[in-house]
C-alpha cells in the first residue's frame, strides 16, 4: 500500500499513513527558477524568491552535479535516484527513508548533506518544486525491526518502491533507474556483490549525501521528515 500526497507542488508517494501526517496540509512556498552556464550546459538553479544567490554557490552546485554526470559511465541512461535515510539511532526512533529523483540539470541552492544545512528552511524549497519526483520508506519499532540494518533496509526498499509506483502514475519509466545510496554499512554485502538493489542497478558511496546532491536532497527530506515525526524542529 502506497499512499499520495497532493498538498504540493513536488509529486510524494509515501509509505504510512503516520508519515503523511508529519507533512504540512498546505505548501506555498515561492521559488524562483534560473539558469547558469555551468560546463558547457545550463545548471537550471531552484532557489527562494527572496534570497539571492552567490556565484560561490552555483559554482558549488555546478561541480557536485558534475558528480552526477561522472555516473552516467555506469548508469547510462537510466534516471539518477539519490537515497538517505534518518534516524533509529534508538530502539524507539522510527527511520524514515527517501528515494528522490530530479532531472540531471536541476539544483536547489543550499541543498547539501542534512547534518549542515538548515532541513526546516531547505525541504519547502524542495518540496515546492514540480520536476522532483520523491517516494518516502519508514519502519517502526512496533515492527520488531531491532536490528539497525534491517530497519534501514526495509525502511529505503518502501521508499524506492513508492517512488516507482508514483512514476508509474506520473506516465514516467520506473523501470529504467539507477540508484545511488548513501554510506557503506547499508546492505553493504548484498550491494557490493550483486550491485543491485531492489532489482535496480545500485551504487553505494560513503558520504553520497555531500558528493551527490540527489542524495543530500533526500537527506533534508529525511531528516526534516524525522524531526517532525519525532516531534523536533516541528513546524
Amino acid at each position: 500500500m502506497w499512499l499520495r500526497w497532493k498538498a504540493g507542488p513536488a509529486a510524494v508517494a509515501v509509505s504510512h499513513k503516520s508519515v503523511l501526517r508529519c507533512l504540512p496540509h498546505e505548501l506555498r512556498e515561492p521559488f524562483t527558477l534560473t539558469s547558469h552556464g555551468s560546463q558547457g550546459s545550463p545548471l537550471r538553479l531552484v532557489s527562494r524568491s527572496d534570497e539571492k544567490v552567490q556565484m560561490r554557490e552555483v559554482v558549488r552546485l555546478s561541480n557536485v552535479k558534475a558528480e552526477t554526470k561522472k555516473l552516467r559511465n555506469i548508469a547510462g541512461t537510466r534516471s539518477i535516484v539519490g537515497i538517505d535515510e534518518s534516524g533509529g539511532y534508538q530502539l524507539h526512533e522510527p527511520v524514515i527513508a527517501v528515494a528522490l529523483y530530479m532531472p540531471d540539470d536541476l539544483a536547489i541552492a543550499g541543498v547539501d548533506d542534512s547534518k549542515v544545512v538548515d532541513t526546516k528552511r531547505l525541504a519547502p524549497i524542495i518540496l515546492s518544486c514540480p520536476d522532483i519526483s520523491i517516494g518516502v520508506g519508514a519502519s517502526f519499532p512496533n515492527e520488531r525491526l531491532y536490528d539497525s540494518v534491517l530497519s534501514r533496509n526495509v525502511a529505503m526498499t518502501r521508499a524506492v518502491f513508492c517512488l516507482r509506483n508514483l512514476l508509474v502514475e506520473q506516465g514516467k519509466d520506473a523501470n529504467n533507474l539507477f540508484l545511488i545510496i548513501d554510506g557503506l554499512a547499508i546492505a553493504n554485502a548484498w550491494i557490493r556483490s550483486q550491485e543491485h538493489f531492489c532489482g535496480y542497478p545500485a551504487k553505494q558511496a560513503a558520504k553520497a549525501d555531500s558528493t551527490y546532491h540527489e542524495v543530500a536532497a533526500a537527506s533534508v527530506i529525511a531528516t526534516w521528515l524525522r524531526r517532525r515525526a519525532t516531534g523536533h524542529n516541528a513546524e
